[in-house]
């Protein structure tokens, strides 16, 4: 069925049985809206919603990949990729943000779309009673670029135009449409890129033979490009007010401006409607044009399409002198569906054909005849086309405004609901592929943990026998080395001697006479306090022996943990050295690993047992200075006058020389008889039978001189002080030199030691009866830090864990009441 401007009842009839009902439909447009917007907050839950699920999706695809470094893992969850599931969900999201806009608005609007030269402009100033200033015509070339949207306000004060005009950011997205477009790269990204008369990249070699190509590339380089300077000002996303009369130079492409028209995102005004009581809170939509040149016009047309429409126009004029419906009629209807996608197209549309009465041209037979085809030409509509004169603003509000308002107020929210079911339908797909692959994903990796890793005995016995080899070893290279010398040992004990015999540790001739005038003036006591002092100086430097011989066995200590951090894994239990070491791990032996820590705690060691080493080598070299076993030389001397006490010491020293040797004789048999002799009398003393000795001993003590020898001085000639200071000299040399032979003779001690003390630590931790088993208690109580499969065993659980947790998650928010849209 056909209708047309002679019979404009029958259209209303069509679409209500009610009669004329202007101020009821006011009243239902008015609660449509509000309820609509209660809607809105009801999508906007479901919106956050559904993100809220994606946030937990785009978790587990993170852990995904992360977790699928190990190829074990790799091949379980490959089948698991979130990425197109995470599209869908975009794609939801953006079908629910349109959504949630259209429910949002504050208006009804009908969206009117045409091609060029149809009456599109026409009718649209037939519903808003505007006129060319506003909406201008093409009947003149003009074309119109901008977006216009109109609105019905009841209050004159409210009347107003606005123009929104783009910011950088959007505009830069129509510049990049070109280059996609045309296959340009070097996409500006400032304002300067396209400033100073610059142009766009040259066109691709495979553009070039394109026509449409080469039009919109010199579009982009004359209005885009040579045109920036003068309307670059004008890229601030502001909204400004604007006359009536200054309109058509923001919105139309016009030779005469400077490309303003390129700035404005969109146009509003704000004006009555003809007959304003009766159309209620109503907006139209100009659409762009199809079939303008524009790459831009399809996008916008797509966006308005799914946020501001809740009815179509569809615009054609069949031409009087002969027409028929085209591809590209068809086309606009197609993308017309696309672009509303699930929105029931059909339900909402009506194809308005223009009637063009103008003197004897009347082409309403042609639009009965475009009506009768029009089924033929898949454009699926549930009314039937409307025929009317765009131009006539009662015949347009009295066949095509007032009818179409009526079905809104009637039947738009039932249209809303049917839209809902198909977007929950929707959802529900998107919910039943997530929900499959959410249960598929939570078996995935159970039980990995039991399956991968190392066995713990395994791993125990491998560390056992690294662990021997490496002790044992390191005592065969020190028991191959236990007879050698040391070096290092070696020149401490030279030092220690040097400083013993270079050391100013005897008295001069005053210093004894100073300390004997404060010891009740007696040389012997002060003879007997030097010694002393003598005796604890080079026991003091001797100490040093011990400390050299501790730093020897510290590093001997240093390989034996290095063997247990590496080959025994206890690296990760301590990071301390030497003594801390031993302690730190003693301490966390099981209460019951007695072997292991007395192992532990015996190779421990600190500077004093090798101190008290070092002087019982020493010890009875030393006790010569104690005073107890010494006599002063003034009490010796007045012995000697009487008789030499010790002439038959001096004997039995000479016959225990077997080979004749005079170099430093005199000093022993000095010290000996208690006084000094002189070499010649040595030497007679030499060569005299063991029988005689004595008497020539004897002899000389008893000449008026008291000299063994004429050239040399007997204890009378020396003052106590200085009989003193000789006999001190003497003992210092002979214990240090009696001191350092007995010390070279041990040199090889160090490395016997350090065989001693790690054959003793090895016996204890390794070869005890039930040490293994110690050892295997000791690794279990603490697997977790020193075995790596125990770690990466308890990495894997706890990864379970967290997988599980994050699928749990999700499953919990893919739940349907949770996503679902409210159909009421």
């Amino acid at each position: 069925m056909s209708y047309s401007n002679e019979n404009p009842t029958q259209i209303q009839d069509n679409f209500h049985n009610n009669g004329n009902f202007s101020t009821e439909r006011v009243k239902n447009i008015q609660a449509i809206i509000e309820q609509r917007q209660e809607q809105a907050k009801q999508v906007k839950a479901v919106k956050e919603n559904w993100l809220s699920l994606q946030e937990r999706l785009q978790q587990i695809e993170e852990k995904r990949q992360q977790i699928s470094n190990n190829p074990n893992l790799s091949e379980r969850l490959a089948s698991y990729d979130f990425y197109t599931t995470l599209e869908s969900i975009d794609s939801a999201k953006e079908e629910l943000d349109n959504l949630e806009k259209r429910l949002s608005r504050k208006t009804l609007n009908i969206g009117v779309v045409g091609r060029m030269r149809n009456g599109k402009s026409r009718l649209l100033q037939s519903l808003t009673g505007l006129d060319e200033k506003q909406i201008p015509t093409s009947s003149k070339g003009v074309c119109t670029r901008g977006l216009s949207k109109i609105f019905h306000v009841s209050e004159q004060s409210e009347v107003r135009n606005e123009i929104e005009f783009h910011s950088w950011s959007s505009f830069k997205e129509i510049i990049h449409l070109y280059f996609d477009k045309l296959g340009l790269e070097e996409k500006p990204e400032v304002p300067d890129d396209m400033a100073g008369n610059k142009r766009p990249p040259n066109l691709p070699e495979d553009k070039r033979q394109d026509i449409n190509a080469r039009f919109l590339y010199g579009r982009l380089c004359r209005e885009y490009y040579g045109r920036f300077d003068e309307y670059r000002s004008l890229l601030d996303g502001s909204t400004k007010l604007v006359r009536d009369d200054q309109i058509n130079k923001y919105i139309t492409q016009d030779d005469n401006n400077s490309g303003e028209y390129l700035t404005v995102k969109e146009l509003r005004i704000f004006c009555q409607f003809p007959y304003h009581e009766e159309v209620g809170k109503i907006g139209v939509i100009d659409l762009p044009g199809l079939g303008d040149d524009n790459i831009f016009d399809l996008e916008r047309l797509i966006k308005t399409l799914k946020q501001d429409i809740d009815v179509i126009l569809f615009v054609r004029m069949p031409k009087y002198t002969g027409d028929d419906w085209e591809e590209a009629d068809r086309q606009m209807f197609q993308i017309a569906r696309d672009a509303l996608g699930e929105f029931p197209l059909s339900d909402c549309s009506f194809v308005v054909l223009n009637r063009i009465q103008q003197g004897q041209v009347d082409n309403y037979e042609l639009c009965q005849i475009f009506s009768q085809k029009i089924y033929q030409q898949e454009i699926k509509i549930n009314h039937n086309p409307i025929i009317a004169n765009c131009s006539a603003p009662a015949e347009v509000n009295q066949i095509i405004l007032t009818p179409v308002l009526n079905y809104l107020a009637r039947n738009i929210s039932s249209v809303y609901k049917q839209y809902l079911r198909s977007c929950n339908q929707r959802l529900q797909e998107i919910q039943n592929e997530i929900s499959n692959q959410l249960e598929q994903a939570k078996q995935a990796i159970v039980g990995y943990s039991e399956e991968e890793g190392s066995d713990f005995e395994d791993w125990f016995n491998d560390v056992w026998l690294n662990l021997t080899r490496g002790l044992y070893a390191l005592r065969y290279d020190l028991q191959r080395k236990q007879n050698d010398e040391d070096e290092k040992f070696k020149a401490a004990i030279e030092e220690a001697v040097e400083k013993c015999r270079s050391e100013a540790i005897i008295p001069t001739v005053d210093e004894i006479d100073m300390q004997t005038s404060v010891n009740r003036d007696s040389y012997k006591i002060t003879y007997l306090v030097y010694v002393d002092q003598i005796r604890s100086k080079l026991s003091n430097n001797f100490n040093a022996l011990g400390r050299a011989l501790g730093e020897l066995l510290k590093k001997v200590q240093m390989s034996v943990i290095t063997v247990l951090a590496e080959q025994g894994k206890l690296e990760s239990l301590t990071s301390q050295k030497g003594n801390n070491f031993f302690e730190e791990i003693a301490q966390q032996l099981p209460p019951k690993a007695h072997q292991l820590k007395k192992g532990f705690q015996d190779i421990k060691h600190d500077d004093k047992p090798y101190d008290k080493i070092v002087k019982e080598w020493i010890k009875d070299h030393l006790e010569k200075l104690q005073p107890d076993v010494n006599i002063d030389p003034i009490s010796q001397s007045q012995i000697t006058q009487a008789k030499n006490p010790n002439t038959e010491k001096l004997l039995n020293f000479i016959e225990q020389l077997k080979v004749p040797n005079n170099s430093g004789l005199e000093t022993q048999v000095s010290h000996i008889l208690g006084h000094p002799i002189s070499k010649d009398n040595i030497a007679k003393i030499w060569a005299l039978p063991l029988n005689q000795v004595s008497e020539f001993i004897q002899n000389q003590y008893q000449t008026s001189n008291h000299q063994l020898n004429p050239d040399s001085s007997s204890p009378a000639d020396f003052s106590e002080a200085e009989q003193i200071k000789e006999k001190l000299e003497i003992l210092r040399e002979e214990v240090v030199n009696n001191c350092n032979e007995t010390l070279h003779k041990r040199l090889s001690e160090p490395n016997k030691l350090a065989f001693t003390m790690v054959t003793d630590f090895l016996n204890q931790v390794l070869a005890s009866p039930g040490v293994e088993t110690e050892w295997r208690k000791f690794f279990g109580r603490h697997k977790e830090q020193v075995w790596d499969g125990a770690k990466q065993k308890k990495d894997y659980q706890n990864m379970e864990k967290q997988w599980q947790k994050l699928v749990s998650s999700a499953q919990e928010a893919n739940e349907t009441d949770k996503l679902q849209l409210p159909l009421s």
